[in-house]
C-alpha cells in the first residue's frame, strides 16, 4: 500500500559517527515512501559530521548544537518537528526500504494506537567493505496485546528505530529525559504505554538493520564501550522504574483490560506477583522484599496458574541472573522466601525455569549460560529442591 504523502519526521541524533551516519540518512531518504521532513542532529561531535551532512543539506533540517546527550538532541529536533508522525533513528543504524511505509500504513489504518513496534537485524560490519551482514532477525515478543506494559517492563522490546510515535502524544506526555544514556527509548515507551497502546506491524519481518559494533557509547561527559553498556541499561531501567514508581500503579501490572475494575484479594494477588516477578528481574532490592511479603499476607498458596507462569519470567533474564549471582543478599533473602511452606507452588514454577536455563544451554552448548544460572540455582534451592522439580517434570 503507497500513500501520496508521509507526514512523518525523521529525527537523526548523532554524535561523532561521520563513518555510519551517510547509510542511516540515504536509507530514509531512499524509502518506499519518503518522510516529509528529516532533521539529523549534530550534538557537539568533532569529528567530520559537518561535512558528511554538507551533501544532504537540500533534503535535510540540520541542527548543531552544543554536545547535551542524544535525548537534549532529539528534543532540540522535537521543537522544529511539524509532522503527524515522528520516527527516531539511530546514526549507526541503516533502514529497510518499505520500513516508513509498514509504520504508517499501521498508524493511519489504527487510529487507537499511538505507537508503533517493530523487530530488527542484528548485523556486524565487514573490516574489509563495510558491509552489513545479518547475524539474526530478532522480532517482537510474541505476547497478547493487553499485557504490552508489563512485557515492556520485563523485556524492553523497544528500540528507538524500531517504533514511530504519534507526535500528539509526545506532546502529551513531554519530552525525552535527558539524564538517560541507554534506555531512554525505554523510559519514553513507558509513559506512552500509560496513556496508548502500540500496534504490531501487519508483517512481523525487521524493519531496520542493526549496527553491532563496540564503538563508544554515551555522550562527551559520559562515554562508555560496548562491554559495559548492558550495566548501565541494567542500573537505569533500576532509576527509571523506581523515579515512576507512583505512577506506574500496582493496577498496571494487570491486562489493561483489567484496569479499572474493582480490585478484590484475588486481583491484588495477582497484581503484587507480577510487582514482585518486576523487581527481582530488575535487581530491585528491598522493593521485591516488600512484595513478597504483602503476598504472604494475600496467601501464596492461592496464587493462580497464570500468576505462576508469569513467575517463572523472575529468573528468565541472563543478565538478570549474572547480576543476582554475585548479590548474597538477594539470594539470602530469595532462598529464605521461597524455602517457606507456602510459597511451594512458587518455589518449584521457579525451578521449572532453571530447568529450563540449564536443558536449553546444554542443547546450544551455550557454557557461560549453564555456569549463570547453575549458580544462582544453589544459591536459592537446596538439593531436594531440584530433584522436586525434576519428579514435577
Amino acid at each position: 500500500m503507497t500513500y501520496r504523502a508521509a507526514p512523518v519526521c525523521v529525527i537523526v541524533p548523532t554524535f561523532n559517527r561521520a563513518a555510519t551516519l551517510p547509510d542511516a540518512i540515504n536509507s530514509i531518504l531512499n524509502q518506499t515512501v519518503k518522510p516529509d521532513q528529516v532533521i539529523v542532529v549534530n550534538d557537539g561531535s568533532s569529528d567530520e559530521t559537518g561535512q558528511i551532512v554538507l551533501p544532504f543539506l537540500d533534503r535535510v533540517t540540520y541542527i548543531d548544537k552544543d554536545n547535551g546527550g542524544k535525548c537534549s538532541a532529539i528534543n532540540a529536533a522535537l521543537e522544529q518537528a511539524d509532522q503527524e508522525f515522528v520516527w527516531v533513528f539511530d546514526d549507526d543504524d541503516v533502514a529497510c526500504e518499505d520500513a516508513i511505509e509498514r509504520h504508517l500504513a499501521v498508524l493511519q489504518r489504527r487510529p487507537e494506537i499511538g505507537f508503533t513496534i517493530s523487530g530488527s537485524y542484528r548485523c556486524r560490519e565487514e573490516p574489509e567493505t563495510g558491509r552489513l551482514v545479518v547475524i539474526r532477525a530478532h522480532g517482537v515478543r510474541d505476547f497478547h496485546d493487553d499485557d504490552y506494559l508489563l512485557e515492556l517492563m520485563l523485556s524492553s522490546y523497544i528500540a528507538g528505530p524500531s517504533t514511530m510515535i504519534r507526535r500528539s502524544l509526545i506532546e502529551q506526555v513531554g519530552p525525552y529525559r535527558t539524564d538517560l544514556a541507554r534506555v531512554d527509548d525505554f523510559e519514553m515507551a513507558l509513559r506512552l504505554g500509560l496513556v496508548s497502546r502500540p500496534g504490531r506491524l501487519d508483517d512481523p519481518k525487521p524493519t531496520y538493520y542493526r549496527r553491532w559494533h563496540r564503538g563508544l557509547r554515551g555522550w562527551q561527559d559520559q562515554r562508555f564501550g560496548y562491554d559495559e553498556s548492558i550495566a548501565h541499561s541494567r542500573e537505569e531501567e533500576r532509576m527509571v522504574l523506581r523515579d515512576m514508581h507512583g505512577r506506574i500503579e500496582l493496577r498496571h501490572y494487570l491486562p489493561r483490560s483489567d484496569w479499572d475494575k474493582p480490585f478484590d484479594r484475588a486481583t491484588e494477588r495477582s497484581a503484587r506477583l507480577r510487582r514482585w516477578v518486576v523487581s527481582v528481574q530488575k535487581h530491585l532490592w528491598p522493593e521485591a522484599g516488600e512484595e513478597f511479603e504483602a503476598l504472604r499476607d494475600l496467601g501464596l498458596a492461592s496464587l493462580s496458574l497464570c500468576d505462576l507462569v508469569w513467575a517463572q519470567r523472575a529468573f528468565s533474564d541472563l543478565n538478570a541472573l549474572s547480576e543476582l549471582r554475585g548479590d548474597e543478599d538477594a539470594l539470602r533473602q530469595l532462598r529464605e522466601g521461597l524455602s517457606d511452606p507456602s510459597a511451594r507452588r512458587l518455589r518449584l514454577s521457579a525451578l521449572k525455569q532453571f530447568y529450563y536455563h540449564l536443558r536449553a544451554s546444554l542443547n546450544k552448548r551455550e557454557w557461560q549460560r549453564i555456569e549463570v544460572a547453575a549458580a544462582v540455582g544453589r544459591g536459592i534451592f537446596d538439593i531436594r529442591g531440584i530433584l522436586d522439580a525434576l519428579m514435577a517434570r
